[in-house]
């Protein structure tokens, strides 16, 4: 009986060794997403460059709020692999980063202006003259 309660921890182990080796050729195919924000004043505007790599700029979303621009990224990557025996194996990964940005009360958020580059967007809030 002693023996069956040391190999089912060991199999665990393996199930979970085996799993995480099935899902790597998912994430490697595309390297996973990260971010940076940097902000940046004006007299004119306030600058927010967001720095990324492992998207397309057309995935990230800028949202302007009161007060606030919200930026998210969500992705799922999915790979089928059939094999010759008529076998087929599938894999998922998904990812979802978001984050929010305040912005001081003279930034006309409704006037952002967003540019987009391989790597970079560059989010261009106006300042309201007084």
């Amino acid at each position: 009986m002693s023996t069956k309660c040391f190999r089912w921890p060991f199999f665990l182990f393996l199930v979970s060794i085996v799993s995480a080796l099935l899902v790597q050729p998912v994430l490697a195919q595309g390297d996973a997403f990260r971010f940076e924000i940097r902000r940046n004043a004006t007299p004119q505007a306030y600058y927010v460059h967001v720095l990324f790599q492992g998207a397309d700029p057309a995935d990230i979303t800028t949202v302007p709020k009161r007060g606030s621009v919200s930026i998210s990224y969500k992705a799922k990557k999915e790979q089928r692999e059939q094999f010759d025996n008529g076998g087929v194996r599938f894999f998922s990964a998904s990812q979802a980063l978001s984050s929010r940005i305040g912005i001081p009360p003279d930034g006309d958020v409704s006037q952002i202006r967003r540019i987009d580059k391989p790597g970079w967007i560059q989010l261009i809030i106006p300042r309201r003259m007084r």
